[in-house]
């Protein structure tokens, strides 16, 4: 997984031999996995199998790397078999609002502002009220 969340995914699997397709158990035909983990299916020695993965999103990639060196998810089972499965997302885009990148305004300006205009009223009461005191 490159780029994106941890899953779960979703995957079929189906395979078949010279006599026919593979019977599988439910939760073998159709799994879903996380980021990180495996599943271990056992079929017969050279049975042909693909294993895709189901609902992929738009604009985003699946590769297969099969241990017979193949890559789109077809495998002829010899022992031992793999299939490993990589997606790569497609990077958030976030839409430009014409910011050039500034983050919001936090209000930081409004408090500065705020301060200064306080101690200008600071200094003019001080300033008032010392000539006040200095009149007879």
């Amino acid at each position: 997984m490159v780029g994106g969340d941890a899953g779960p995914y979703s995957f079929t699997l189906s395979c078949t031999t010279d006599e026919g397709d593979v019977p599988l158990a439910d939760a073998d035909r159709a799994f879903s996995l996380s980021d990180g983990e495996t599943r271990t299916i056992g079929v017969p020695q050279g049975a042909a199998c693909t294993v895709q993965e189901t609902d992929v999103p738009s604009g985003d990639t699946v590769t297969y790397k099969t241990s017979d060196g193949g890559d789109d998810g077809d495998v002829t089972v010899s022992s031992p078999t793999s299939v490993d499965i990589t997606n790569t997302f497609e990077p958030d885009h976030t839409p430009d609002h014409g910011d050039k990148g500034h983050l919001a305004d936090t209000g930081t300006w409004n408090w500065t502002l705020f301060a200064v205009l306080l101690a200008a009223l600071a200094l003019t009461a001080g300033a008032f009220a010392r000539r006040s005191a200095r009149r007879p």
